[in-house]
C-alpha cells in the first residue's frame, strides 16, 4: 500500500520499499499528474462583501450553477452579517481552479457594474411608466437590460436609479435625458369645448379623437369625464402638433354647431320596418342623406320620438324619405285590410218557411180552363177542345180548373 501526503508545499510518499520502488510513484511526472488530479485542495478567495449577494440571492442560483459546472466542488460564502470577505473553495485541484476563475470573472463583471441616480421631474415619470411601462422597457431592452427604478408616483420623489454595466448605464442615462429634454420642449394648451360635443369625439372607441392624434404627431388629448360636465379639453405635445390639433377640433366643433336637430313623432308600429334586417332601410336613408344621425327609441320602450341630427338640408331630405315610407306603409296596410273585408263577406241567411207559404204562382198549366189554352208547338195543329175535368184531392178543393 502506498500513501501519499501533501501538507502545504511538501509532498511525501510512504510505503514498503519493494512496492515503492516498483510503483509509478518513482516517476516524478506521473506523481504530479496524479497529485494535481486526484488530491483534494482548499483555496481561499477574497471577494468584496458587496458582491456576495449576487452569488447567494434567488436560492444561490449563481453559486449552484458554478458548482455544477466545476465538479460539484464546495464553495462557502461567509454569513452576510459578519462582513467578512473570505470565500472558501474545496475539491479536486482542477475543479477548484475552474471555480476560482469563474468567480473572479463574475466579480470582475460586477465591478464593472455601477449605480447612477438621475433627477427627473415627477411630471415626466408618467411618460416612462404609462401603457405598461412601454417606453421604459424599450430603453432597458436597448441598453443591456439594466435595472431602472422609478419612485412610486404618490411619493412625489424625483430620483430615478439606474444599475448595470457602466457602458449600458451610460447609454440608458443619455436616452432618458434626451426624452426628458424632448418632454420639456412640449407645450400644453387648454381648449373650451361645449360638453354636448364631447360625445362626438369619444364615441365609437374615440375614433374621431384617435384620427386627430394620428394626424397631429400623436399628441395627448384629454377630454374630461362626461359625468363631470366640465368643458376643458387639454392638449399636450410639440407646439406645431398642438396647434394643428387645436384647429382641427375647433373646425369639427364649428361644423357640429351648424347641425340641426329635429324630432319626429312616428307610430312605434312602423319602427321595426326601419331597424329590422340590420337597420337596412335606416342605413340606406342615412347614406342618401349625408350620413345624418337618425336615432330610434328602444323597441320595448313604446316611445314614438325619432331624432334626426345633421346639416339642415340632410335632415330635411331624411325627414321626407321617412314620411314617404310611412305613407306607403299606411296605404299598404289599409289596402290589405279592405281586401280581407271583401273576401270575408257574410253569407245571406236562408229563406224562412213562412216566406215560402206566401209565394203566389200564376200561369201554371193547372190554372188553365182547357187544353185549347196551351200554346202550339211549331206549326202543328191546335189541341182538341176536350175539356179535362179537374182532379180533386181526397177531401180537398179541386186543383185543376178555372181560376176563381
Amino acid at each position: 500500500m502506498v500513501r501519499i501526503k501533501a501538507p502545504e508545499n511538501k509532498n511525501t510518499v510512504e510505503g514498503p520499499r519493494n512496492i515503492f520502488s516498483k510503483s509509478k510513484c518513482c516517476d516524478k511526472a506521473w506523481f504530479f499528474r496524479k497529485f494535481n488530479k486526484d488530491v483534494e485542495v482548499r483555496e481561499q478567495l477574497e471577494v468584496d462583501p458587496k458582491h456576495h449577494r449576487h452569488f447567494i440571492v434567488r436560492g444561490a442560483e449563481v453559486l449552484r450553477e458554478i458548482q455544477s459546472q466545476c465538479g460539484n466542488c464546495q464553495i462557502s460564502f461567509p454569513k452576510q452579517e459578519t462582513g467578512e470577505s473570505t470565500v472558501i473553495i474545496r475539491g479536486f485541484k482542477e475543479n477548484v481552479e475552474n471555480a476560482k476563475k469563474r468567480i473572479l470573472a463574475i466579480v470582475e463583471d460586477l465591478e464593472a457594474y455601477t449605480t447612477t441616480q438621475l433627477d427627473v421631474d415627477p411630471k415626466h415619470h408618467r411618460h416612462f411608466i404609462l401603457r405598461g411601462a412601454e417606453v421604459l422597457r424599450d430603453i432597458q431592452s436597448n441598453c443591456g437590460n439594466i435595472q431602472i427604478s422609478f419612485p412610486k408616483q404618490e411619493t412625489g420623489e424625483s430620483i430615478v436609479t439606474l444599475r448595470g454595466h457602466k457602458d449600458h448605464v451610460e447609454a440608458a442615462k443619455k436616452r432618458i435625458l434626451a426624452i426628458v429634454e424632448e418632454l420639456d420642449s412640449l407645450v400644453q394648451e387648454q381648449l373650451e369645448v361645449d360638453p354636448k360635443h364631447h360625445r362626438h369625439f369619444i364615441l365609437r372607441s374615440a375614433k374621431v379623437l384617435r384620427d386627430i392624434q394620428n394626424k397631429c404627431g400623436n399628441i395627448q388629448i384629454s377630454f374630461p369625464k362626461q359625468e363631470t360636465g366640465e368643458s376643458t379639453v387639454v392638449l399636450r405635445g410639440h407646439k406645431d402638433h398642438v396647434e394643428a390639433a387645436k384647429k382641427r377640433i375647433l373646425a369639427i366643433v364649428e361644423e357640429l354647431d351648424s347641425l340641426v336637430q329635429e324630432e319626429l313623432d312616428i307610430d312605434p308600429k312602423h319602427h321595426r320596418h326601419f331597424i329590422s334586417r340590420g337597420a337596412k332601410v335606416l342605413r340606406e336613408i342615412q347614406t342618401a342623406c349625408g350620413n345624418c344621425q337618425i336615432s330610434f327609441p328602444k323597441q320595448d320602450s313604446g316611445e314614438a320620438l325619432v331624432i334626426l341630427r345633421g346639416k339642415k338640408e340632410h335632415v330635411e331630405a331624411a325627414k321626407e324619405k321617412i314620411f314617404a315610407i310611412i305613407e306607403e306603409l299606411d296605404f299598404l296596410s289599409e289596402f290589405v285590410l279592405r281586401s280581407q273585408q271583401h273576401t270575408r263577406r257574410e253569407p245571406s241567411p236562408p229563406p224562412s218557411k213562412q216566406d215560402n207559404q206566401n209565394v203566389e204562382i200564376t200561369g201554371a198549366p193547372w190554372q188553365l180552363d182547357s187544353l185549347e189554352q196551351f200554346p202550339t208547338i211549331g206549326n202543328g195543329p191546335a189541341p182538341t177542345s176536350t175539356v179535362q175535368k179537374p182532379v180533386a184531392p181526397l177531401g180537398g178543393q179541386a186543383c185543376w180548373g178555372k181560376q176563381r
